[in-house]
């Protein structure tokens, strides 16, 4: 199967600065991200760049991600969102790439208060598999 290298956005909200609220918010995130784009990640995982806005500083994101079962061994890097008055609260984002194959549709994940971030890109009920 021919494949190539893709990136995915996504972001979603957390309810409060808590290590339990971030990871709440991470883990329903990357399970919509591995479900809709039918990722396995030691195959088809390349690296992943999280950012938080600076009012989240409980916990890493790529922390929470690397104790999904086999995202040990992606390379991730955690970064501080710029802060831009009036911008939204409390928010988790992620540029993903990996490899899919050419004829895959990308599905870009936004949850919570996050999915007026792209309304052109979200797609809350899209799933590839289904028709």
């Amino acid at each position: 199967m021919d494949c190539r290298i893709r990136a995915i956005r996504g972001a979603t909200t957390a309810s409060e600065n808590k290590s339990e609220a971030i990871k709440a918010a991470v883990m329903e995130l990357l399970d919509e991200l591995e479900q809709r784009n039918q990722l396995h990640p030691t195959t088809d995982i390349i690296s992943v760049t999280f950012s938080a806005t600076k009012d989240l500083d409980a916990v890493f994101p790529a922390a929470i991600a690397r104790s999904r079962p086999l995202w040990v061994n992606i390379p991730m890097l955690d970064v501080q969102e710029m802060h831009v008055e009036g911008s939204l609260k409390n928010c988790i984002r992620f540029l993903l790439h990996a490899y899919l194959p050419i004829s895959a549709s990308v599905c870009h994940i936004y949850l919570r208060h996050a999915v007026n971030l792209r309304p052109d890109w979200n797609l809350p009920h899209f799933l590839p598999h289904q028709n």
